[in-house]
């Protein structure tokens, strides 16, 4: 039994959670106030990253992989992100386009003007034909389109082009959903329609939210500290 005033390795423990989890609440609550949701989802990004990269310290892991497989380690339990190790049909189309139409492929079963969510897509039944294609002909690229591995993407794409903002991606939008928007050329309505691909902020909070708060949970009962590797240096690129 410990003596009176002395805090066993379990109450330590729980200490540590409950400021850890603390201050990365005040973390996502500084970065709201601020008025560009690019700069928001960049504080995002690299909230999560910490923790991702704590985690897998010392596995030889690079960035992407530390990012990718915490989210879907920490986030699994939660259905609402389940979707993120599915195959986004749509990139993996355009990555493909000129194969993928040769082969009777399209978009054309996608309504112009209506917007979709990333789990209606992968449930329609063309949908599932188009990725079974793709995986099968093209399955090294294709596994580049899962949407954890499109997230991680976007966020480097994010970090790069900031600056220039007609490049950077969608990420300003309050939906709690990945959802699809039809833009067409407006100088020519003769051209295809094409589908983006949007990562809304209030969709990135919760999912790193539920995943840090999933991570926090898995070192209380395990008695971890959040950060017992805090002395490894963290980076944003590889």
């Amino acid at each position: 039994m410990p003596e009176d005033g002395v805090k066993t390795m379990q109450e330590n423990i729980l200490e540590r959670v409950n400021e850890v989890r603390q201050h990365v609440t005040h973390l996502f609550e500084d970065a709201n106030k601020m008025g560009d949701f690019n700069l928001r989802a960049i504080v995002y990004f690299a909230i999560i990253e910490c923790f991702a990269q704590e985690y897998f310290a010392g596995s030889g892991k690079v960035n992407a992989e530390m990012f990718c497989e915490f989210i879907l380690e920490f986030s699994k339990n939660n259905s609402s992100y389940s979707v993120l190790a599915e195959i986004d049909p749509v990139t993996a189309f355009y990555h493909h386009e000129q194969e993928a139409k040769q082969a009777n492929f399209s978009l054309d079963y996608l309504e112009d003007g209506y917007k979709y969510e990333a789990t209606q897509i992968v449930g329609l039944t063309k949908s599932k034909d188009l990725t079974a294609y793709l995986s099968k002909n093209f399955k090294s690229d294709t596994e580049k389109h899962s949407y954890i591995k499109l997230l991680y993407k976007n966020r480097s794409k994010l970090s790069h082009n900031c600056t220039r903002p007609q490049t950077v991606p969608p990420f300003c939008h309050n939906d709690d959903t990945i959802y699809y928007m039809p833009f067409g050329n407006l100088n020519n309505f003769d051209e295809p329609t094409e589908w983006k691909l949007i990562f809304p902020n209030s969709y990135l909070q919760n999912l790193f939210t539920v995943s840090i708060e999933n991570y926090l949970e898995y070192c209380r009962t395990s008695s971890r500290d959040p950060f017992h590797n805090s002395k490894e240096y963290r980076h944003w690129y590889e």
